[in-house]
């Protein structure tokens, strides 16, 4: 039986193939977002990526993974969720899904029997897998998405630490790691990541971080708004700060409704700036502004040094 040409375009696969539940609880085809477009179109062997909520990364990880496992012999991928309960919510509801409205199932024997997994025998001696836990001790993997890696820094810096020391150093170099998270703090090792990466710039080894940020007018949901009126000052200040137009100030005031009008939260959860990602919680901390404002103007920065002369630095902890 020849085999469709088209099913080697990995695009027109990811474009094609998969069926995901909509906000509405639809099943509908999968077509990336604007924000998911640009990041397969710019993404790197290593990626770091904060965002704004309902984006849907994980979504488009969760599906990217699963085509690589079904048409890539000999290809395990692993996805880490903050806990169990994410890792089984996502296997049930976007892969297990994915794959029970996959047309092509006659082509594939697949074993669901273990955990979490789905595995499939090419019936040549070879075998590819996808797995979903909350931890990745064992293994080796030729792709690792890591999900709300902001929460699991702040929550369990242990198992975040042990995440990046044991599981990331693991893959190959021609593998890739996609880390993603919201922002939960100005300090923690999500934190660190992201501004080291985010401040080198460009990668020079495939070891290296690449940032990514993805702001809520990535949501498709902000070309449906209808301009809203009587806008609040606070949030006309923001219009006008951001120079935001009609739909997308309608789009973040109703979620700034949707959070109780609580400023810190928005900021954490639908930063428009990386910077304002994580100040939400620099408020409490001394020269909270000043290393702000020093952020925004791209003060912090890396500096070359010779490396046969000593460095010191010094700290007032205040």
């Amino acid at each position: 039986m020849p085999i469709d040409p088209r099913l080697t375009d990995k695009a027109w696969r990811m474009s094609r193939l998969y069926k995901i539940r909509d906000k509405e609880k639809k099943l509908v085809r999968f077509v990336r977002n604007a924000a998911q477009k640009h990041f397969n179109e710019h993404k790197w062997h290593r990626n770091i990526i904060l965002k704004s909520r309902q984006l849907g990364f994980t979504t488009d990880e969760a599906l990217d993974s699963l085509d690589d496992v079904l048409f890539t012999q000999n290809f395990d991928a692993l996805m880490i969720g903050q806990d169990i309960d994410t890792t089984e919510d996502i296997f049930d509801k976007k892969i297990r899904l994915a794959w029970d409205n996959f047309k092509l199932q006659h082509l594939y024997n697949i074993d669901l029997n273990q955990s979490k997994t789905l595995k499939v025998n090419f019936q040549n001696g070879t075998f590819s897998s996808i797995a979903l836990d909350s931890s990745g001790r064992s293994g080796t993997y030729h792709r690792v998405h890591v999900t709300e890696f902001g929460v699991v820094a702040k929550e369990r810096p242990d198992k975040a630490r042990e995440i990046i020391e044991g599981t990331i150093p693991a893959i190959p170099k021609d593998g890739r790691a996609d880390i993603e998270g919201t922002a939960q703090g100005a300090q923690g090792l999500f934190h660190d990541m992201f501004w080291e990466a985010w401040e080198r710039g460009e990668q020079t080894y495939p070891e290296e971080f690449k940032a990514h940020f993805y702001n809520w007018k990535g949501d498709p949901d902000v070309a449906l708004m209808e301009p809203v009126s009587n806008l609040p000052k606070e949030i006309l200040d923001y219009q006008r700060k951001y120079k935001l137009n009609a739909k997308e100030i309608a789009y973040y005031f109703r979620k700034w409704l949707s959070v109780k009008r609580d400023w810190e939260m928005m900021m954490s959860q639908y930063p428009t700036t990386p910077e304002e990602a994580f100040s939400a919680i620099l408020k409490g901390v001394i020269c909270a502004e000043e290393i702000g404002r020093a952020r925004e103007q791209h003060r912090f920065k890396l500096v070359p040094w010779d490396r046969q002369f000593p460095v010191f630095t010094v700290w007032d902890l205040g």
